[in-house]
């Protein structure tokens, strides 16, 4: 992943730049500016991982959550409308 002119982000700097893309709500020019790096190379950090979508507006950014709930998944009914006790 280049960074800049030549030169290549750690990949210490990619995982600090993920977090920020995931826990933060900084804007991609502000991650860019605390990185010191160019927006564009937070925009392709974060296409190529797939952190945060594009929800139609450049100033709108959701987070993508990958989380699966193991609380009900036991549950047969979970998800099913129109079920009930």
């Amino acid at each position: 992943m280049r960074r800049s002119q030549g030169r290549y982000f750690s990949p210490e700097e990619i995982t600090r730049i993920k977090l920020l893309l995931h826990s933060t709500d900084m804007t991609l020019q502000e991650i860019a500016i605390r990185m010191g790096c160019a927006k564009s190379s937070i925009v392709s950090i974060n296409r190529n991982f797939g952190i945060r979508e594009y929800c139609g507006r450049r100033r709108n950014w959701a987070v993508s959550l990958v989380i699966q709930d193991t609380a009900n998944s036991n549950d047969p009914n979970n998800g099913t409308p129109g079920i009930s006790d």
